[in-house]
């Protein structure tokens, strides 16, 4: 199986390097690390809406610590 990404959001510090690496191979990176909950829940909700007819479990949504 393989995984094809367009875009990813990190929340965490991370070396720029890694940024780097990414957005070479054509990924999308949004980088945040001071989301509120309700913010961070909004862009994960942005991503999930256009999966809504994917396999992908909403339940995901409830592990975010608050």
């Amino acid at each position: 199986m393989s995984l094809s990404l367009k875009s990813v959001l990190i929340t965490d510090e991370i070396d720029e390097k890694c940024i780097k690496i990414l957005e070479n191979s054509g990924i999308s990176v949004l980088k945040n690390t001071k989301f509120s909950k309700e913010e961070l829940l909004v862009e994960i909700a942005d991503v999930f809406k256009f999966h809504e007819q994917s396999s992908l479990d909403y339940r995901a949504l409830k592990l975010i610590p608050g």
